[in-house]
Parts: C-alpha cells; sequence; structure tokens
C-alpha cells in the first residue's frame, strides 16, 4: 500500500492515525506512538472513530498487521463521511516511515 507516490505528502499533513489491530498484536509488535487503537475484531471501529474523531476532513491513515481489515475500516470511515482516509496497510510497512 505504501508505493503511493504522494505518501510523503499526506504524511506531512499530520494524518489521524488509526491502529485497527487487536491487543495481543499490539502487545507482541509494538504499537506507534500517538496512533488511535479501534480493534476492527470488535466490531465497531468506525463507530468509535466516529464518536472520537469530529472532523470529518482531517486526514486519517489507517493501518493493522498486513492491510485487509485497515482496507474494511477505510471504507467504512468513508460510508460514514469521513472524507480522507487512506490504508497505510500493515504496521511494518508505515511504523519505518513515521520513525524516521
Amino acid at each position: 500500500m505504501m508505493q503511493d507516490e504522494n505518501w510523503a505528502e499526506f504524511l506531512s499533513e499530520s494524518p489521524i492515525l488509526i491502529d485497527c489491530r487487536n491487543a495481543k498484536e499490539l502487545q507482541e509488535n509494538g504499537s506507534i506512538k500517538g496512533a488511535l487503537h479501534f480493534p476492527f475484531a470488535l466490531g465497531n471501529a468506525a463507530e468509535l472513530a466516529t464518536e472520537q474523531i469530529k472532523d470529518k476532513t482531517k486526514p486519517i491513515l489507517v493501518f493493522c498487521a498486513v492491510g485487509g481489515r485497515a482496507n474494511k475500516l477505510k471504507n467504512q470511515l468513508i460510508s460514514a463521511g469521513f472524507q480522507h482516509v487512506r490504508n497505510a496497510g500493515g504496521y511494518p510497512d508505515i511504523a519505518p516511515l513515521l520513525s524516521s
């Protein structure tokens, strides 16, 4: 997912980060400081995002372990009215970009 040439520009907009991995994945593999944690498996990740993120024009970057759940959540957030949502793919893809 991170091959998109506009990633540097999108990241420069300080997007809201949403990690939709489960708690065990966070514990085993680490997390990104400042990322919101809405586990997709609980079934209410989009609802939690809608409750906590009031400005639907803010850029949002969603990630999980590989990218599948993040893509589903991205689509749910777009359906909920969020305007700038991107799927970063998996934690191993996005973590190095945000820690450099």
